[in-house]
């Protein structure tokens, strides 16, 4: 306080404070918000267009395949990737005890279209929720790797580099469409960007 012909006056910091124009320009061009705005962009393509799409052919055998691996310890059904990536798709489909029809033999060489179909018949109307949830989980991924793009490519050329890196991943057309199915596609790219980083 400062006294001035016997009245109290208020200093100017005592007063009220309003966000100045540079505060705000300096809060949104901060890094973390930046990737943050982007990223949560690109998960809500991605989530809107999902649930736009049909399923494709063999995502009832990457689910399937997921599937398997927790409930019966089997890594030999359909035998065609890793089961990693279908293993994490398959996460919040366990809770719903999905019914496994009995087409995944080690010994024989089932078609990818009688696994999906198969599948599809032994679950009914809970199918399609089914293969929406296990979505969500590659979405995850197409964040994740959108956030390694980021880091790797701000490590390599700096803050400007990250960013033009960042937004190429986000908006880029193959990985917004890989991003919403349940295949390895998305995720052995994801995998491959922590290997090599």
């Amino acid at each position: 306080m400062r006294f001035g012909r016997g009245r109290c006056r208020i200093e100017e910091a005592t007063r009220p404070r309003t966000i100045s124009g540079w505060r705000l320009r300096r809060f949104f061009s901060s890094s973390l918000v930046f990737v943050c705005l982007a990223l949560t962009l690109h998960a809500a393509i991605a989530i809107h267009s999902l649930h736009q799409r049909a399923t494709t052919v063999d995502e009832g055998g990457h689910l399937l395949s997921g599937v398997s691996v927790w409930t019966e310890g089997r890594l030999a059904a359909y035998r065609v990737n890793p089961p990693l990536v279908t293993a994490l798709a398959a996460l919040p489909v366990i809770a719903s005890r999905p019914s496994q029809p009995n087409v995944l033999s080690p010994h024989t060489r089932t078609n990818v279209t009688d696994i999906h179909l198969s599948f599809a018949h032994a679950n009914g109307q809970r199918y399609l929720g089914m293969i929406f949830r296990a979505r969500y989980v590659i979405v995850a991924l197409s964040v994740l790797g959108g956030w390694l793009v980021y880091h790797w490519s701000k490590a390599l050329f700096g803050e400007a580099s990250g960013r033009v890196a960042l937004t190429l991943w986000i908006l880029c057309p193959n990985i917004l469409v890989w991003s919403g199915v349940v295949t390895v596609d998305l995720g052995a790219t994801v995998m491959g960007l922590m290997a090599t980083y």
